[in-house]
């Protein structure tokens, strides 16, 4: 009897566990039995309809051999004392679409006849007849563009004008008679074509003040545009130029100059000339250094040269220091030069996607300095001194910091000297590297000259050291919510009112 009750329960809770299941297939068989029976009150509401494809359609309705090929013989057009060209033939003719139901859906018709397959690619979908005829139409595929350019140039040179805009005209060569429009001319639009080549009688324009010539196919300046001497603005981004010419330094009244996304390789000498330079927009290029005359642009207050191949900067980069932000992202620079520090009206710097392993030691200094980016570098720590920056943006992903439990690295980056003084090498150096003028060959020992040539800066007092100091990392909160290791690079470690060690209060 308790074996048959105990084959009893275990029947039930494998029908209850089974339950659900048996309860699904109910309600799904029920859903199938009503959608049959729907199907068959209401077969209408269920007829799948017969789609035929175009090769089907085709062979059932065969288009007539008038329409296979654009029917250009039976389109004729009369023209009219204004220049426009008048269709007398579309009430004559039969349209393709009363003839084959199919047809406008096989060929995109012309929406100006109606009769002839639109071209491929054309801004109106017209035909070239009706293309043509459309007044001050700008159409690549027909190539229209070169006559309204033609037209707007007639009235320039009947009418000067003090601007001419050539943009979005989709011309492949620029008309030679621009330069008869004469000296009233002072801004040039050519941006948004298909240019090659600029003409040499650009050069009669003297008093041009801006050209824009991006979004084009230029492989090089010609040097009549480096005669435009009046010349203020120059915009020659996305092109495929692959130098820019010596005579750039003719340009001594430019202001701005754009060479992004083309293929330049180096910055010719000659810059050096444009001293009114503001602002300097080299990026995406190809360019592996800085001319050293690159320095003497002391007016340049933006310089974007990022996306490049530099593998370092001028040694006396610190000239620029004018300059409010300064853009080396995604470049190959392994270390910054010390006079980096001397461009003190920096504001943003983007020194991203490189390979550095450190930073200048009195980074700190730039106290106009809101925006860092230095992500994605070889950096494991950085200089004590950045914890006097009030940084409103600081990325620093994709480093190798050190962490708190890099016990080993901390061990070897901490260093104190057993000797009480520095010598009196040492002391010497220091001397002269506060003074202002650089000392020569043979004024000096070459041991000292040397050492001279390798000093470092202290991170607290910014003064110099060589041998003799005392290094150490701590982890110190910076831009608010990061948490970092900074070096300590002290030049007195034993002790002195002007350099004391950094007490962190996190």
């Amino acid at each position: 009897m308790e074996a048959h009750s105990a084959v009893n329960v275990e029947a039930l809770t494998y029908s209850l566990r089974s339950l659900p299941f048996i309860l699904a297939l109910y309600f799904v068989g029920l859903l199938l039995w009503r959608y049959r029976e729907h199907r068959l009150r209401h077969p209408s509401q269920h007829q799948q309809p017969h789609r035929k494809s175009k090769k089907r359609r085709r062979e059932q309705n065969p288009i007539p051999s008038s329409h296979v090929s654009p029917v250009r013989k039976r389109v004729t057009f009369k023209t009219l004392p204004n220049g426009n060209l008048l269709d007398v033939s579309v009430s004559s003719a039969v349209p393709a679409s009363s003839v084959d139901p199919h047809y406008s859906e096989l060929h995109h018709l012309c929406k100006g006849c109606g009769l002839v397959p639109a071209k491929t690619g054309c801004s109106y979908g017209y035909c070239r007849p009706c293309c043509v005829a459309k007044p001050m139409s700008v159409c690549a595929p027909h190539n229209t563009g070169a006559r309204v350019a033609d037209m707007l140039l007639d009235e320039s040179i009947q009418f000067p004008p003090s601007t001419l805009d050539f943009s979005y005209q989709h011309l492949r060569w620029c008309p030679p008679r621009i330069g008869d429009i004469g000296s009233s001319l002072t801004s040039l639009n050519l941006s948004n074509n298909r240019l090659r080549s600029i003409p040499s009688e650009i050069s009669n324009l003297f008093n041009l003040e801006e050209l824009f010539l991006q979004y084009n196919l230029l492989e090089e300046l010609p040097d009549s545009v480096c005669s435009l001497v009046g010349l203020a603005e120059l915009d020659c981004k996305n092109n495929l130029l692959k130098r820019l010419p010596e005579s750039i330094g003719n340009l001594e009244q430019l202001i701005i100059l754009n060479t992004t996304n083309n293929a330049l390789r180096a910055i010719p000498e000659s810059i050096r000339h444009l001293t009114l330079l503001e602002e300097l927009c080299l990026h995406a290029n190809n360019i592996t250094e800085l001319p050293d005359g690159f320095c003497e642009l002391t007016s340049l207050l933006s310089l974007y040269i990022g996306n490049n191949r530099l593998h370092r900067l001028p040694r006396e980069f610190g000239s620029l220091r004018q300059l409010n932000e300064l853009d080396l992202s995604d470049n190959e620079l392994a270390f910054l030069p010390e006079s980096f520090v001397q461009c003190t009206a920096l504001e943003r710097v983007w020194l991203s996607k490189n390979r550095l392993k450190c930073l200048p030691t009195r980074i700190g200094w730039l106290s106009r300095l809101s925006e860092l980016h230095i992500q994605d570098n070889e950096l494991r720590y950085l200089p004590l001194s950045l914890h006097r920056l009030r940084l409103y943006t600081l990325t620093s992903s994709g480093n190798p910091f050190l962490t708190n439990w890099s016990k080993v690295a901390l061990r070897k980056l901490d260093f104190k000297p057993v000797d009480p003084f520095p010598s009196l090498q040492e002391l010497a150096a220091r001397a002269m590297t506060k003074r202002l003028a650089p000392p020569k060959r043979g004024e000096l020992p070459s041991l000292l000259l040397d050492m001279l040539e390798d000093v470092k800066w202290c991170t607290n007092c910014g003064g110099p050291y060589f041998c003799f100091s005392q290094r150490r990392i701590i982890f110190c909160t910076v831009a608010v919510y990061y948490r970092l290791p900074l070096l300590e690079e002290l030049c007195s470690p034993h002790g002195s009112r002007r350099c004391r060690p950094f007490r962190s209060q996190d």
